[in-house]
C-alpha cells in the first residue's frame, strides 16, 4: 500500500515498507507516478548489520547497485568481523547463509570480497532508468525536484535510490580572517595550516598561535622574534642576518655552532641540541650553562631526551639510559638496553621503544615492569600513554606514520605530509613542512606559516 503524506509545509512524500519513493511540492503527475511504480518493483530487504561502521556503508552500496532497497522487509544479516589486515564475514538470508570463517579475507579486498558473497545469496535486479533527485535550499526551507537518468548518478560514482537528496549549495562563499576577507570555492581549503571545508561563509578570529609567512617564531617574555630567510626581525624593527637559531632566551641567540650575545659570539665545538632553563645540551653528551661556567658529560652521543622538572633522561647511541638529578649533578640510575631506539617519560614511568615493542620502567629505580606490543609510542599528559599500533593510535586510525617525542607534546607524522600535534589540545595540520622542539612546546612549520603549540 502507498501512503500519501502530506507536510505542514505542503512537502508531499510517498513512503511503503520504509522506503521514500517520491519527494515533492504537489502530488505526484503520471509521469512522477510511472517512475515510482518501477522502483516499487524491485525487492525491500530490512539489513540487520553487526561489524565496524566503516564496512556498513559498502555493505548498504552493494545491495543498493544490485537493485535491492533498504527499509522493512525480509531480513538479510551481515556480520563482520576485523582483526588486523583481516576480515570475516556471515550473511544469513532465509535458509541461506555464508561465511568464510575458516579463511578470513585481507582487508584490502574487502569491497569486491563482500560483493562477491552477496551475489552468491542475492540475485541481482535491474535498476529503473530514472529516479528523482531532490535539493534541499537551508535558506528558504523549500525542496526542489529534479528527475534525472540513473545512469548519470552511476556514472558520478553514486549509488542509486528512488530518492537521491542533494543540499543546495553556492559555489562561492566569503571566508574572513580578522579584517581580511577573500571569496572561495566550495570545497576544502587548507586555511592557516588547518584544513577545512567552506560550504557557508565563514569567519574566522586571528589564530594568535599562527604566523604566516614566516619559518621560525622565538616567543620570549614580552615579545616575539621572527626569522624568515637568513635574518632575525626583532620587535624595534631591527634584523640580523644570522644562521637560523636554535632558540633565543632573553637577548642571548643560540645557534647550532655557539652563543651569540651583546654581539659577542662564544663558540663550542660540538653542536648545540638543546635548550632548557638556561641549560645546553650538545652533541657530544654535556650539559652546560649558558655562561659556559660548568658543564656536566651525561651520555655518549645523545639519540633521545628529557627534561622532567629536576630530573634529566637521556639514551645514547650506544643504549644506555641514565636519570640524573640535575640540581645535584648526580646519576640516580643507569641501565643497558640492547636494541634501544626511543625514549618518554611520566611521572610513575620510562618508556623504553626497543625491538618487539615498549619496554616500560619503573621512574624511581629504572627496573623494568612490563613490555608493551606496539611499533611507536609517546606519552601525552592529557591520555598517558599512546600506543601506535597496526596504523592506529590507541585503537584510533591515523594511517602509516611515526612519532616525534618533544617532552609531552607528541608529534605523529603521517606519511602525507600532515600531522596531528598532541599540545595544549589536539591540533591536525596539513602541507608541513618542518616540525622544531623547544622547552616550552613546539613548533610546526606549513607551506602558509607556523604554529606555536604549548604543553597542556
Amino acid at each position: 500500500m502507498i501512503l500519501f503524506t502530506i507536510s505542514l509545509s505542503n512537502t508531499f512524500f510517498v513512503l511503503n515498507s520504509g522506503v521514500l519513493y517520491y519527494l515533492g511540492d504537489s502530488t505526484p503527475t503520471s509521469l512522477e507516478m510511472d517512475i515510482i511504480n518501477d522502483w516499487k518493483k524491485l525487492p525491500v530487504i530490512l539489513l540487520i548489520y553487526d561489524g565496524p561502521y566503516e564496512y556498513k556503508g559498502i555493505v548498504e552500496d552493494i545491495l543498493k547497485r544490485r537493485g535491492y532497497l533498504l527499509g522493512y522487509g525480509k531480513e538479510f544479516v551481515v556480520k563482520i568481523r576485523v582483526h588486523r589486515n583481516v576480515f570475516v564475514y556471515q550473511m544469513i538470508y532465509g535458509d541461506i547463509e555464508n561465511d568464510n570463517f575458516l579463511s578470513p579475507a585481507p582487508l584490502e579486498k574487502a569491497n569486491k570480497i563482500l560483493e562477491k558473497a552477496i551475489s552468491e545469496i542475492l540475485p541481482k535486479f535491474e535498476l529503473p532508468k530514472k529516479l528523482f533527485t531532490v535539493y534541499y535550499d537551508p535558506e528558504s526551507g523549500k525542496f526542489m525536484k529534479k528527475i534525472e537518468g540513473t545512469e548519470k548518478i552511476l556514472e558520478e560514482g553514486d549509488t542509486p535510490s528512488p530518492v537521491m537528496l542533494r543540499v543546495l549549495s553556492k559555489k562561492y562563499y566569503r571566508v574572513k580572517i580578522g579584517n581580511t576577507e577573500e571569496k572561495l570555492k566550495e570545497g576544502f581549503h587548507v586555511i592557516s595550516g588547518k584544513l577545512v571545508y567552506v560550504g557557508k561563509n565563514l569567519k574566522l578570529e586571528n589564530l594568535l598561535n599562527f604566523f604566516p609567512n614566516v619559518e621560525r617564531v622565538f616567543p620570549r617574555k614580552n615579545d616575539l622574534i621572527f626569522y624568515q630567510k637568513g635574518f632575525l626581525i626583532f620587535p624595534d624593527g631591527n634584523v640580523l642576518k644570522v644562521e637560523k637559531p636554535i632558540d633565543v632566551v632573553g637577548d642571548v641567540i643560540i645557534l647550532p655552532t655557539g652563543i651569540l650575545q651583546e654581539g659577542k659570539l662564544r663558540e663550542v665545538e660540538e653542536t648545540i641540541l638543546w635548550v632548557e632553563n638556561d641549560i645546553i645540551l650538545t652533541s657530544q653528551g654535556e650539559l652546560k650553562d649558558l655562561n659556559m661556567t660548568w658543564s656536566f658529560k651525561v651520555s655518549s652521543v645523545p639519540r633521545e631526551w628529557c627534561f622532567r622538572g629536576n630530573f634529566f633522561y637521556v639514551l645514547d647511541m650506544c643504549g644506555f639510559l641514565r636519570k640524573y638529578d640535575l640540581k645535584r649533578r648526580k646519576l640516580i640510575w643507569e641501565k643497558k638496553i640492547e636494541g634501544a631506539w626511543g625514549l618518554d617519560v611520566s611521572d610513575e614511568s620510562v618508556m623504553v621503544g626497543v625491538k618487539g615493542g615498549i619496554l616500560v620502567l619503573n621512574n624511581q629505580n629504572g627496573n623494568a615492569i612490563k613490555k608493551i606490543d606496539g611499533e611507536d609510542f609517546s606519552y601525552w599528559e592529557n591520555v598517558g600513554f599512546l600506543i601506535y599500533k597496526d596504523e592506529t593510535i590507541n585503537g584510533e586510525y591515523v594511517g602509516e606514520g611515526y612519532f616525534l617525542r618533544y617532552e609531552g607534546v607528541p608529534v605523529f607524522i603521517r606519511k602525507d605530509g600532515s600531522v596531528v600535534v598532541f599540545g595544549d589540545r589536539k591540533y591536525e595540520l596539513q602541507r608541513v613542512k618542518e616540525v622544531i622542539g623547544f622547552s616550552w612546546g613546539i613548533e610546526v612549520v606549513t607551506e602558509e606559516g607556523t604554529w606555536l603549540i604549548g604543553r597542556k
